[in-house]
């Protein structure tokens, strides 16, 4: 049986053009959503951005206060300075302080920091000159614990499991055990640079897998299982990627520094969108560096050569087309994250609404066929389709996407 395309309408509503990535509202960020040298002199007189270079965004479990149950705790956001040769962090929702007002020892000052992460427990592990160190944050000063030596020029730095870190330094990528101190695993790779980590244990990793991300060569992003075996690279042309992250539902959002852009790839590696534009303007960036999603919230961070950038991760539908045969109606359409999905149709003579389908979906690709014996259209009335996309994160029920269809 042909299909019989219907393309009458099709109507896209949302909230924000580049809803996969949008701005938190109002009263949750006062209208602050750019952070550059002007905002960061209001808490450090004289200082200013010279080479925002990392985030790392995390929800410390000592900052909740266990005398209540409400949701008392906060987002503890790391930005590392290479030109500063700083760490700023916020200690509450109002105030910063600066890692070198808070370290004496002139054995963990920072010389030479590039990457780092951070963990709910508080523990930082920076990646400074031929060393790595490890810090701990008590939610108020970053305190120092140890030094890993016998590393050359650590670039980056990632937690594996609780005792094991991977580490990327020249031509290699090291798995370390914080424990004994030793190298258990060297992976010889051309010049290899960030990491991201996702694994199963994370309460928000909807798929359950162990992977690790990384990028060699400045343009080519791999997956690796804790074996060490690589499963996939695919190499972005014309690019040069930075420090990036991944959301509960594994999309990898990676900073192209060369066209700023943020490209959104999913857990195979698979292309799906890219977000923002060169400029200082609302969604644009100039040369972006890095990129931190916190899972709970779907808060994201951006750091680009200005300061950094606050979003709140949304969805949209894309590529939608619509089909009817005789026995179907048939929807096919793209989505940039993971959504609860309602379809609706409504009677526009009647001015009444019925719920068809819901439906939560994880892929970004996605098809959904209605039977059209159970749903039943009344002759010479008219009616559209309504789709709705609402984010699983932070942004439900704030940023939804809709697309109307309308039928003869």
């Amino acid at each position: 049986m042909k299909y019989k395309f219907l393309f009458i309408y099709i109507l896209f509503l949302t909230t924000n053009v580049f809803s996969w990535l949008t701005y938190p509202p109002y009263l949750h960020s006062w209208g602050i959503h750019r952070a550059d040298s002007i905002k960061l002199k209001l808490f450090f007189p004289g200082l200013s951005f010279k080479n925002p270079f990392k985030l790392s965004a995390v929800r410390l479990i000592a900052s909740d206060d266990k005398s209540t149950s409400k949701d008392d705790l906060y987002i503890t956001v790391y930005g590392l300075d290479k030109g500063l040769k700083e760490i700023i962090f916020n200690t509450s929702m109002s105030t910063l302080k600066k890692y070198s007002d808070t370290v004496s020892d002139y054995r963990y000052f920072l010389d030479n920091p590039k990457g780092f992460t951070s963990d709910e427990n508080g523990r930082l592990f920076i990646c400074n000159s031929n060393k790595i160190l490890f810090l701990s944050n008590n939610t108020q000063d970053l305190i120092p614990i140890e030094i890993y030596t016998n590393f050359k020029n650590p670039y980056d730095i990632d937690i594996v499991t609780n005792n094991i870190l991977i580490i990327s330094e020249s031509n290699s990528l090291i798995f370390f055990n914080i424990l004994n101190q030793q190298k258990i695993k060297t992976i010889k790779i051309k010049n290899p640079s960030a990491i991201s980590v996702t694994r199963k244990t994370n309460y928000f990793n909807c798929y359950h897998i162990n992977r690790i991300y990384f990028i060699s060569e400045t343009n080519k992003i791999n997956a690796m299982n804790f074996s060490g075996e690589i499963l996939k690279t695919i190499l972005l042309t014309n690019t040069s990627l930075g420090f990036f992250d991944l959301g509960a539902y594994s999309r990898l959002y990676i900073p192209d520094k060369l066209n700023s852009k943020i490209l959104i790839l999913d857990k195979d590696l698979n292309y799906i969108a890219n977000f923002g534009k060169r400029g200082k303007g609302n969604n644009e960036f100039l040369n972006p560096t890095s990129v931190t999603i916190h899972d709970r919230f779907g808060m994201v961070f951006i750091s680009d050569k200005t300061g950094a950038q606050y979003y709140w991760l949304g969805t949209k539908i894309t590529n939608i087309t619509f089909k009817t045969n005789i026995t179907y109606y048939t929807f096919s359409f793209n989505l940039t994250q993971p959504a609860d999905i309602k379809i609706w149709l409504i009677d526009i003579f009647n001015k009444k609404k019925y719920i068809i389908k819901k439906i939560k979906l994880f892929n970004y690709f996605n098809l959904i066929r209605l039977n059209k014996e159970k749903i039943k259209l009344k002759r010479n009335n008219k009616y559209k389709f309504l789709i709705e996309a609402n984010p699983l994160y932070s942004g439900k029920n704030r940023f939804i996407d809709k697309v109307f269809i309308y039928l003869k």
